[in-house]
Protein backbone atom coordinates (compact mmCIF):
# COMPACT_ATOMS: atom_id res chain seq x y z
CA UNK A 1 0.00 0.00 0.00
CA UNK A 2 2.70 3.04 -0.22
CA UNK A 3 3.20 3.30 4.02
CA UNK A 4 -0.27 5.39 4.60
CA UNK A 5 -3.37 3.98 6.23
CA UNK A 6 -5.94 3.34 3.59
CA UNK A 7 -9.16 1.99 2.46
CA UNK A 8 -11.18 0.05 -0.24
CA UNK A 9 -14.55 -1.46 -0.57
CA UNK A 10 -14.08 -5.33 -0.75
CA UNK A 11 -16.45 -8.35 -0.64
CA UNK A 12 -16.25 -10.44 2.37
CA UNK A 13 -17.25 -13.67 3.70
CA UNK A 14 -18.93 -13.05 7.14
CA UNK A 15 -20.49 -16.81 8.24
CA UNK A 16 -20.48 -15.03 11.70
CA UNK A 17 -23.50 -12.32 10.63
CA UNK A 18 -25.55 -15.42 8.97
CA UNK A 19 -25.32 -18.10 11.64
CA UNK A 20 -22.49 -20.11 10.39
CA UNK A 21 -22.99 -20.11 6.72
CA UNK A 22 -21.48 -18.14 4.35
CA UNK A 23 -22.64 -14.76 4.02
CA UNK A 24 -20.85 -12.64 1.37
CA UNK A 25 -21.54 -8.72 2.09
CA UNK A 26 -20.06 -5.44 -0.03
CA UNK A 27 -17.76 -4.24 2.98
CA UNK A 28 -15.70 -0.78 3.51
CA UNK A 29 -12.12 -2.61 4.47
CA UNK A 30 -9.36 -0.59 6.11
CA UNK A 31 -5.82 -1.74 5.65
CA UNK A 32 -2.24 -1.39 7.48
CA UNK A 33 0.93 0.15 6.06
CA UNK A 34 1.62 -2.76 4.81
CA UNK A 35 -1.46 -3.47 2.90
CA UNK A 36 -3.11 -6.19 5.50
CA UNK A 37 -6.55 -6.09 6.17
CA UNK A 38 -7.34 -4.77 9.55
CA UNK A 39 -10.88 -4.17 9.75
CA UNK A 40 -14.06 -3.70 7.68
CA UNK A 41 -17.77 -2.25 8.20
CA UNK A 42 -20.93 -1.30 6.19
CA UNK A 43 -20.59 0.70 3.09
CA UNK A 44 -21.55 4.25 2.35
CA UNK A 45 -24.23 3.68 -0.03
CA UNK A 46 -25.55 7.47 -0.01
CA UNK A 47 -24.15 10.70 -1.35
CA UNK A 48 -24.58 14.58 -1.75
CA UNK A 49 -24.70 14.17 -5.29
CA UNK A 50 -25.07 11.96 -8.39
CA UNK A 51 -21.48 12.43 -9.54
CA UNK A 52 -20.51 10.81 -5.98
CA UNK A 53 -23.51 8.20 -6.64
CA UNK A 54 -21.83 7.23 -9.49
CA UNK A 55 -18.25 7.06 -7.91
CA UNK A 56 -19.63 4.54 -5.28
CA UNK A 57 -21.07 2.09 -7.73
CA UNK A 58 -17.44 1.99 -9.34
CA UNK A 59 -16.11 1.58 -6.38
CA UNK A 60 -18.69 -1.23 -5.63
CA UNK A 61 -17.76 -2.94 -9.28
CA UNK A 62 -14.10 -2.82 -8.99
CA UNK A 63 -14.58 -4.80 -5.50
CA UNK A 64 -16.27 -7.84 -7.96
CA UNK A 65 -13.46 -8.01 -10.06
CA UNK A 66 -11.22 -8.36 -6.47
CA UNK A 67 -11.08 -12.17 -4.92
CA UNK A 68 -13.56 -12.55 -1.84
CA UNK A 69 -11.69 -11.24 1.21
CA UNK A 70 -12.99 -14.12 4.65
CA UNK A 71 -13.65 -12.79 8.24
CA UNK A 72 -10.74 -14.66 9.55
CA UNK A 73 -8.27 -13.13 7.23
CA UNK A 74 -8.89 -9.83 9.73
CA UNK A 75 -7.33 -9.33 13.59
Amino acid sequence: MDGKFTWNYRFVNTPAENDGRDWITLKEVHYDDAGKPTGFGDPCVGADNIDDVLWLTDCWAEAATKPVLREEEFE
